[in-house]
């Protein structure tokens, strides 16, 4: 745990964990709005849902390569204002709202947390020594797996906390969790470190 201490360490991680509690939350809360509120089928539930590992898929190795460019610190903080952003637009839907708003919403969402799956991990390979790099990346990992198991608890406490039955009102509330998390992040990642340089002799071993 005293990887910790390593501030550049911590910023990455804290990311990975917010990306991760977001996209499993939004995974999981998602199909239920589709289904409770808006009465879809199962098949243009999945439909929907896609929209958002698809654009994640295809803007994952495009930020791999603006990272390589910018820096992993300018990606993984454009990527959660894109998620906090994506949560306030998905926050007034209700039962009326068309389908290619929530496709909107979701592809946005994909697109910021897109941007930060590669460069999440590349920073801390950019942060820690390589005598720690294989501890550092296995607790970078765990922590993604915990916020990844947490995000459809803590979005489902949230419905459930409105009542017996999933309301418009806890479906809203979990969306402004999802801008709320990333907004926070957003200023945990400006201590993610940025480009790697000529100077870092550990990589030139």
């Amino acid at each position: 745990l005293h990887l910790f201490a390593n501030r550049a360490f911590s910023s990455a991680t804290t990311i990975a964990f917010v990306q991760a509690f977001c996209q499993f939350g939004l995974l999981f809360l998602t199909p239920l709005f589709l289904i409770d509120m808006k009465g879809y089928p199962a098949a243009q539930t999945g439909l929907i849902v896609a929209c958002l590992p698809v654009t994640m898929a295809i803007a994952a190795p495009l930020a791999g390569r603006l990272a390589d460019r910018f820096g992993c610190r300018l990606l993984c903080s454009l990527g959660m204002a894109i998620l906090a952003i994506s949560g306030l637009l998905l926050s007034p839907l209700d039962a009326t709202s068309p389908s290619w708003y929530l496709v909107a919403g979701l592809s946005l969402a994909g697109i910021g947390m897109g941007m930060i799956q590669s460069p999440a991990p590349a920073a801390v390979s950019l942060a820690m020594p390589l005598h720690q790099l294989g501890v550092a990346l296995g607790l970078f990992n765990m922590f993604r797996f915990v916020g990844a198991t947490l995000g459809p608890t803590v979005f489902a406490l949230v419905l459930q906390a409105l009542g017996p039955q999933p309301t418009m009102a806890g479906f809203r509330m979990d969306f402004y969790l999802v801008s709320l998390a990333a907004i926070l992040a957003l200023f945990v990642g400006l201590g993610v470190p940025g480009v790697r340089t000529d100077q870092d002799s550990q990589w030139e071993e």
